[in-house]
């Protein structure tokens, strides 16, 4: 359990410049990343189905990201029941809750916002699928919703390059990847947590095959550059952080109301090396559905393994929501 109890000021310390500086930073990048959904919501001006041929900027893409997967890049929100704070901290020294909050188990929100712009795509000319290289950028953060202030836990950004390729039996995605983490201010000011780094560029890969009506994957990624590689916290246990693997099931299904709505399920296995190859599982199920060229998704989430949040990578976690998605 953590340690509850006042602690010295100079723990608790004011917030840094620098601190501060990446708070601005952090909120910049959400405006930033709710205007490019909004480029893809719009379906840029010059848009053009990729079918057979060569297209710019096409509204086409040929892999369907993993829909459990908890770091995939997307845009909704959702509310979480969570244990985060139940077991003392793995990645940093310990910090203190003040001894009035209840923070097992913490109601949080989560939001996302997210863009995936296919930028170039090339058709195979009997029209079974194709080729896109898209940019792509997402946030996800979490807000301790049962304080007054909403304090931020912490946020997760990615930018990447991704390319799709698709068949008549199976579909592929390769990218080029950056991922980061930073914990949230009002967190650090009221508990002492200290922030660690989290930040790596990798090369990511997943390929799926239909199978059972839905769509099996897997795949993995080969970490080429870890900031979070020279902390202490791996550095003292000789541990890398040069590698990760997944594979999954999912099925999205429209057979009622026309066409226009059904069932989604989704379940999503990760390892990575910086975590000890500990098993995370994901488990989504819920109703899916699509109208103008959209679709969207209410789901229950079920998580089980290292947290997926980047500035509590090592601390166990296991949380129940519930989550709207909309795929721009």
């Amino acid at each position: 359990m953590w340690t509850k109890g006042s602690r010295r000021a100079r723990e608790r310390g004011a917030v840094s410049w620098a601190e501060g500086w990446r708070a601005r930073a952090a909120r910049a990048g959400l405006v930033l990343a709710w205007a490019a959904s909004a480029l893809t919501w719009a379906g840029v001006a010059r848009a053009q189905e990729v079918a057979r041929g060569v297209g710019w900027f096409p509204r086409t893409h040929f892999f369907q990201a993993p829909v459990a997967d908890p770091r995939e890049p997307q845009t909704g929100a959702g509310l979480i029941v969570t244990d985060l704070f139940d077991s003392e901290a793995q990645e940093r020294p310990p910090f203190s809750f003040p001894p009035w909050q209840d923070v097992v188990p913490d109601v949080q929100g989560a939001v996302a916002f997210s863009a995936n712009v296919p930028v170039w795509g090339r058709g195979w000319p009997d029209g079974t699928g194709g080729v896109v290289v898209s940019f792509q950028a997402g946030v996800q953060a979490r807000f301790r919703i049962e304080r007054p202030s909403r304090d931020m836990l912490g946020s997760d950004w990615m930018v990447a390059i991704p390319v799709e390729i698709a068949g008549p039996r199976a579909s592929a995605r390769i990218r080029l990847l950056h991922r980061s983490a930073h914990l949230g201010d009002e967190l650090a000011a009221t508990t002492g947590a200290m922030r660690i780094e989290y930040s790596h560029e990798a090369l990511d890969a997943l390929i799926a095959i239909p199978m059972a009506g839905g769509r099996v994957y897997g795949g993995g990624a080969l970490i080429i550059r870890s900031i979070t590689e020279t902390e202490d916290v791996l550095k003292s246990r000789s541990r890398r952080d040069s590698g990760s693997i997944q594979a999954g099931f999912d099925g999205v299904w429209y057979p009622w109301l026309g066409g226009s709505v059904g069932p989604v399920v989704g379940l999503d296995w990760q390892r990575a090396e910086r975590t000890a190859w500990q098993d995370e599982v994901a488990v989504v199920a819920g109703l899916g559905g699509r109208a103008a060229g959209y679709e969207f998704r209410l789901l229950g989430r079920y998580y089980q393994g290292p947290s997926p949040l980047g500035q509590f990578f090592l601390t166990p976690e296991r949380y129940w929501g519930v989550e709207f998605v909309v795929e721009l």
